[in-house]
């Protein structure tokens, strides 16, 4: 009984607790049956959501779905895949290595009818996707002529979208950083106007599968009017066109950037000051000619300066091949001041040559004086009657 007596004092204690409404075992209890409802309740969510994307999965990609075959037409036509390009701005123009840096937006348009029923469950205008998808269906195969590099600004995720309209129609946007090669004509420079054509074609798909062709609408166009310090920016030729192949024939769209030089910058860097030298030796004319060191310096300074200028404005020019407008300007400028620098020579030894033919005419002039003193009485006749003359005085 001794020994049995703490475990009934502990049985009671318990029974006492379990009895008696402590409050603190209240609160323990509803914190658990709040965190039990919070759990179940997030688990539904969870399963809900589940369900709901694996759903828009399924709708969205058929599991009979190619991502290798072109969607199929009613008549058997190509596809039409349709574009519009704005452009943001233009980042740079290299015009040494004659390079086009350009910032768009690209839009592509093409119908997939089987990926009708998404646009029919959602009963929207259009259902807006991750862009991800688009490597999960089936899209044209497009690529930029002359493309050097394209990149995408991205801070958080790339910038780009992907919709389904209820017409079966999906479209694709992306804003796009393109660098590209540029054929340029400097035959005029720097009265010149560049042409840059961008042109987009189908790689892989000819004509009678796929063809290409401007948005009804929207065609290439800027978002506004593009100021860069030395063109003025146009936009032109927004047309398609075909490119016959040995294999099969392509079709491609085409838009041109139209880049026109202004001519401001170089009349003060270089027409003005290149005019005024020209001036300035002309002034030498004013000079005595008997000023040689003056009119000789001011025809070697211009000249040398000219020389200088020009060499400067050609390490700004791109290197090419054939003559430019400017080093015909340059070269006839510097043609100019030498001419004027050698009608002064010449007119020295003009004024030269007068001194010396006229002591060259006194000298001979001198000389024929001089023999005409020198010279003897020739004889009457060769007979000997000279000297019976002489004999006859000298007797007499």
């Amino acid at each position: 009984m001794i020994t049995s007596l703490p475990h009934q004092w502990f049985l009671w204690v318990i029974f006492y607790f379990i009895s008696v409404d402590v409050p603190w075992i209240s609160s323990l209890e509803l914190y658990s049956d709040s965190q039990h409802s919070v759990l179940s309740t997030y688990k539904r969510v969870r399963r809900l959501d589940d369900f709901a994307s694996i759903k828009d999965a399924e709708s969205l990609i058929p599991k009979n779905y190619s991502i290798h075959e072109p969607p199929p037409t009613e008549d058997g036509s190509p596809i039409q895949v349709e574009f519009y390009v704005l452009i943001i701005g233009i980042r740079d123009i290299d015009e040494v290595h004659e390079q086009l840096t350009l910032e768009l937006n690209l839009q592509m348009y093409w119908k997939d009818t089987r990926l009708s029923h998404l646009s029919d469950q959602m009963g929207k205008t259009w259902v807006v996707l991750n862009p991800v998808l688009i490597n999960q269906i089936w899209h044209p195969d497009i690529f930029i002529d002359h493309v050097k590099k394209i990149e995408q600004p991205k801070l958080i995720s790339t910038p780009a979208s992907l919709r389904i309209y209820p017409d079966e129609t999906i479209r694709y946007s992306a804003r796009i950083t393109l660098q590209m090669a540029c054929a340029m004509d400097f035959h005029f420079y720097p009265a010149d106007t560049q042409h840059c054509q961008v042109d987009m074609k189908s790689f892989a798909y000819s004509n009678k599968i796929l063809r290409l062709d401007w948005r009804e609408g929207k065609e290439a166009s800027m978002l506004h009017d593009i100021r860069l310090p030395s063109f003025d920016v146009g936009l032109g030729n927004t047309l398609n066109f075909s490119v016959n192949t040995s294999s099969a024939t392509y079709s491609g769209i085409r838009f041109t950037v139209i880049l026109r030089r202004s001519i401001s910058f170089h009349m003060l860097q270089t027409y003005f000051p290149s005019s005024l030298f020209v001036i300035i030796s002309f002034l030498s004319f004013l000079v005595a000619p008997e000023s040689i060191p003056g009119r000789m310096t001011l025809c070697m300074t211009t000249l040398l300066t000219l020389t200088a200028m020009f060499a400067a404005v050609r390490q700004n020019t791109p290197t090419v091949s054939y003559v430019k407008g400017l080093d015909i300007w340059m070269v006839g400028c510097m043609i100019c001041v030498f001419f004027t620098l050698l009608e002064y020579t010449v007119l020295l030894k003009l004024r030269n040559l007068k001194p010396k033919q006229g002591k060259r005419k006194n000298r001979m002039r001198q000389q024929q004086q001089h023999h005409q003193q020198r010279q003897p009485i020739t004889p009457i006749d060769q007979s000997g009657i000279y000297a019976r003359i002489v004999s006859i005085l000298s007797i007499t």
